[in-house]
């Protein structure tokens, strides 16, 4: 392989690398969860409606230990994590830690995607950029030709 071909790949070699990692690693994350992982989940994504600093989870106020135990329960009937959310939200509005992935909400989960998607395709172009500009200074310039050649004819003169 010639050093420009991998010069040219490289960077796509390695955004691969990272994309199959991050995909992995993202999948390997599935599978069944047991009830007290689920209520841990959900309780982690609720904030107290008391002390609105710390998460139901987390607190030890009256309100969020009656949450929990809503939680438990409504996990052990097998409701869905996000219908005891809603549940949540609809009797204590402004506690969910979730962002909606609907609505104005949605922007949440969608910036952050559109942002690294334009920063790779910003590293693709200044890439290919730097790549062309090493590729047309590799060799010397005209001028650079020119001394050289003086300078020869400059030293068969002197003895």
């Amino acid at each position: 392989m010639t050093r420009s071909f991998l010069r040219a790949w490289l960077p796509w070699a390695t955004m691969a690398v990272i994309v199959v990692t991050v995909l992995v690693l993202g999948a390997g994350r599935g599978g069944t969860r047991s009830n007290k992982d689920r209520i841990d989940a959900i309780a982690a994504s609720v904030r107290c409606p008391e002390c609105r600093s710390e998460t139901v989870r987390d607190s030890s106020a009256p309100a969020a230990l009656n949450l929990r135990d809503f939680i438990a329960t409504e996990v052990g009937k097998g409701t869905s994590d996000a219908d005891v959310r809603a549940a949540i939200e609809s009797r204590f509005p402004g506690t969910s830690l979730v962002p909606p992935s609907t609505g104005v909400g949605a922007l949440v989960w969608i910036v952050p995607i559109v942002a690294t998607v334009v920063a790779g395709g910003a590293l693709v172009f200044a890439f290919r950029r730097w790549s062309r500009q090493a590729a047309s200074t590799a060799g010397p310039s005209e001028d650079d030709r020119a001394l050289v050649a003086a300078a020869l004819e400059h030293a068969g003169d002197e003895p």
